[in-house]
């Protein structure tokens, strides 16, 4: 994606929580999971390829570490991968497209949460 496109973020609570296939619009933390249906998981996405997941339980160190291990999936795997533009209520800091500066963190209705 090139710097200068333009990403539409959604805004109604049914669109953030839909869950794409393919690359996010940019770098950062996605929500994601295998199908949409299983166990809800944070990757870091760095432009080309997603790295492993992320615990809820892990130090902050082990969640740096995480994202630069590139995950070992394959591609059928990697096609099974979804992410959708969901933020946790309690992050300190939003998700920002660092091309545009653009905020593309959505909070929604969802209380429990589990990420970086």
């Amino acid at each position: 994606m090139s710097a200068l496109a333009k990403i539409c973020v959604p805004t109604h609570e049914s669109e953030i929580l839909r869950w794409r296939s393919g690359a996010p619009p940019h770098v950062g933390w996605w929500v994601c999971s295998l199908d949409g249906h299983s166990l809800v998981t944070w990757r870091w996405w760095d432009g080309l390829d997603w790295s492993v997941p992320v615990r809820q339980d892990m130090t902050l160190d082990q969640v740096a570490a995480s994202a630069a291990l590139k995950t070992a999936i394959g591609i059928t795997m990697l096609r099974r991968l979804r992410w959708n533009y969901h933020w946790p209520a309690g992050a300190r800091v939003p998700r920002i497209d660092p091309h545009t500066g653009i905020v593309t963190s959505q909070r929604t209705g969802m209380t429990k949460e589990a990420g970086p």
